[in-house]
């Protein structure tokens, strides 16, 4: 074993065992051979790592050979190991510092981070853009009776890095892994669990709770990617979760915005950026917000932030989604409508649209009119009410006389 890493092992055992009641906590359950071992585990697979041979650029996709996935998930597995052991090693009477926490783990696995900001290239670490050239944790404690500490290790891949989760809850006599959630073995790094985030609910009048994560694809030569985001409840008897949702959607980073995420009681909210059906506005903000009720999730509003990109999200959505947010005495040729739209905007030839107007409506004080041009299809102009929140209330190929208010998209940066 490298003799750094033997002196990082040792401080972090002088740290633990200064800790309050560590004799009390876990008598027979911390190891001091087994957390050596799985840090010189952790050591062993980096190097393996860094030895691995990288994908050729630029490419769309870069291939993952069975031997760098065997390895890859062989770390995860190593670093699973390690982060069980080092918490077999804490008390379990007291909450934990998370920081605390995240320096022992980063002291065990050497752990590194390359600084943010602009860095010369030849300035770069020799080993940059390998698979394990970085390494990290970051460690949360929620902030109630639960007292779940929560842990991600990210390593870096080709283009991407990917991640796991860990989650441990307090038990009589020791700390236990509730959940542990990571990628499954994949062929392509866009498989990784790459720029991961979390949310933990407060528990419910059960005690019940869930967990929300997003990541987004790995990808070489794009900033057009996908995110994916799941809702999990932990398992009794297994860190296994069980899976109650789970969902994946095109988005745009470009503005290395990987997606904001909120969880909450009964619901989350995930916004992201993507594309808009017009050709003139580059992206718009999405939004994902669901009301989580046991193990059925459904979306409920907001939907959009207003309402020109309320009618981008009526149209692209599943008339099951959008006949929800439309008003029930014209809902027959929304419908009509919306299939219309839906069968224009997929069809194989691109077809252009574009928001020509968003007009306020006098006779309305949240009704808005927003006109949408369709290339060789004429103008559809939908009236929209924006209170209590936004709904679709008809669609029609002829502007309603009271809607002749400026054009407020004139207003906007971008359109």
């Amino acid at each position: 074993m490298p003799h750094n890493l033997n002196r990082y092992i040792w401080l972090a055992f002088l740290i633990i065992a200064t800790t309050p009641h560590l004799g009390r906590a876990q008598t027979g359950a911390c190891s001091r051979p087994g957390l050596e071992r799985a840090a010189s585990e952790v050591a062993e697979s980096r190097k393996t790592l860094l030895a691995l041979p990288l994908g050729e650029l630029p490419s769309d996709e870069v291939v993952v050979p069975p031997a760098s996935a065997e390895a890859v998930r062989k770390m995860k597995d190593r670093l699973n190991n390690l982060v069980v052991a080092y918490m077999a090693c804490l008390p379990v009477q007291e909450t934990p510092d998370p920081e605390h926490v995240q320096q022992d783990l980063s002291r065990l696995a050497h752990a590194f981070k390359l600084r943010t900001g602009f860095i010369k290239k030849e300035d770069l670490p020799k080993d940059f853009g390998k698979y394990g050239f970085e390494l990290w944790f970051e460690v949360r404690a929620t902030p109630d009776a639960r007292r779940l500490i929560s842990i991600t290790a990210t390593f870096s891949i080709q283009c991407a890095d990917d991640a796991l989760l860990l989650i441990f809850s307090p038990r009589p006599a020791s700390w236990q892994e509730v959940l542990r959630w990571q990628s499954k073995p994949y062929k392509k790094v866009d498989g990784a669990f790459w720029s991961f985030d979390y949310g933990i609910s407060p528990p419910d009048r059960a005690g019940s709770w869930y967990v929300v994560t997003h990541y987004v694809n790995g990808w070489c030569a794009s900033t057009w990617s996908a995110i994916n985001y799941s809702v999990l409840r932990p398992a009794p008897g297994t860190p296994r979760p069980k899976v109650i949702f789970a969902k994946s959607d095109f988005m745009w980073w470009g503005g290395e915005d990987y997606g904001k995420l909120i969880v909450n009681r009964q619901y989350f909210d995930l916004r992201f950026h993507s594309a808009s059906i017009d050709t003139d506005v580059h992206n718009r903000v999405f939004i994902r917000h669901y009301a989580v009720d046991g193990d059925v999730v459904r979306r409920i509003q907001p939907v959009a932030v207003s309402p020109r990109d309320f009618v981008d999200e009526w149209m692209v959505s599943k008339w099951a989604d959008a006949q929800t947010w439309s008003a029930s005495a014209d809902l027959q040729k929304l419908e009509l409508i919306h299939e219309e739209l839906s069968k224009l905007h997929t069809d194989p030839k691109p077809i252009l649209f574009y928001f020509d107007s968003a007009q306020k409506c006098r006779n309305s004080s949240d009704g808005f009119q927003i006109a949408l041009s369709v290339e060789d299809h004429g103008t559809f102009y939908f009236r929209v009410e924006t209170h209590p929140s936004l709904s679709m209330i008809s669609a029609k190929e002829a502007p309603d006389p009271d809607c002749t208010g400026r054009n407020l998209l004139d207003d906007m940066a971008t359109r």
